[in-house]
């Protein structure tokens, strides 16, 4: 077997064990992953401490010690707290998503002005615009919803990676 095929299978098993695990544990999935949030907002926050400190001689970082400290903190919390990381992080992508809706929108009204078929872009809009909404209200489903999706993703990418690497002769 060449290392072009293996690696294609190994990859694909990869993608099939965790697409296995995003789609049958959604939720503990989304807590690793805010729990991975709050952890890298921590350390960010540390090394601005650090940072900081280090060049307090050179200039005065009270600004950036300020800031480091709060970060520390912010993650910190963020990282002992999952489920408020879940729930900032679904009402962000929906409020993304709103936004994102709404300027599609106004491209669609910008094409249409211009005599151009604008359809497209209303549907766009109001797809996002709803998923902004929905994101919104029930933010930590939402993001369940995502792990979930992405497990789906995985697993079907994987099934067809190791079908692909199964099936090709040898590079």
């Amino acid at each position: 077997m060449s290392i072009f095929k293996r690696f294609g299978v190994i990859t694909s098993l990869v993608l099939i064990a965790v697409g296995i695990v995003c789609f049958a544990f959604r939720q503990q999935v989304a807590s690793v992953l805010a729990v991975a949030v709050g952890i890298v907002i921590l350390v960010v926050g540390a090394y601005d401490i650090i940072a900081s400190l280090i060049m307090w001689k050179k200039g005065g970082q009270l600004f950036n010690l300020i800031a480091g400290i709060v970060m520390a903190c912010a993650g910190g919390y963020l990282m002992l707290n999952s489920s408020v990381t879940v729930y900032i992080t679904g009402v962000l992508i929906g409020v993304a998503a709103f936004i994102a809706g709404i300027d599609r929108f106004r491209a669609a009204f910008l094409l249409i002005r211009e005599h151009t078929n604008g359809g497209y872009a209303i549907i766009s809009g109001a797809v996002q615009v709803l998923f902004g909404i929905g994101m919104c209200l029930i933010p930590a489903k939402g993001i369940h919803m995502l792990v979930m999706l992405a497990g789906i993703y995985m697993l079907v990418s994987g099934v067809m990676m190791l079908l692909s690497a199964v099936k090709f002769k040898d590079l």
